[in-house]
């Protein structure tokens, strides 16, 4: 318990991400603090049944985010990717 408390004394506001916050529409604000919110309280719920949550289940989380991230970024961004192949030189043959 005593992690999580020293933890919680060294939290800071970070003025970048205030920064780039004003620039985000404020629904996808939203969206990352409540994540945000929701990943602290679990970490109390870890804090008070007196284990931790370990750096290798952060990781397994963040990747298991990852794909339909990336899977989502190229659905947005298909008609654009699906210019720009059509736009790109075709190769030299024999090459």
């Amino acid at each position: 318990m005593k992690d999580a408390e020293e933890d919680f004394k060294y939290q800071g506001i970070f003025i970048v991400v205030v920064g780039l916050a004003y620039f985000v529409r404020s629904s996808l604000t939203f969206s990352m603090w409540f994540i945000f919110l929701l990943v602290q309280i679990e970490r109390i719920a870890y804090a008070r049944s007196q284990s931790t949550m370990s750096p290798g289940m952060e990781n397994d989380q963040m990747f298991g985010s990852d794909p339909p991230i990336g899977l989502s970024i190229l659905f947005v961004g298909r008609q654009h990717l699906k210019m720009v192949a059509g736009q790109m030189p075709p190769r030299p043959q024999g090459q």
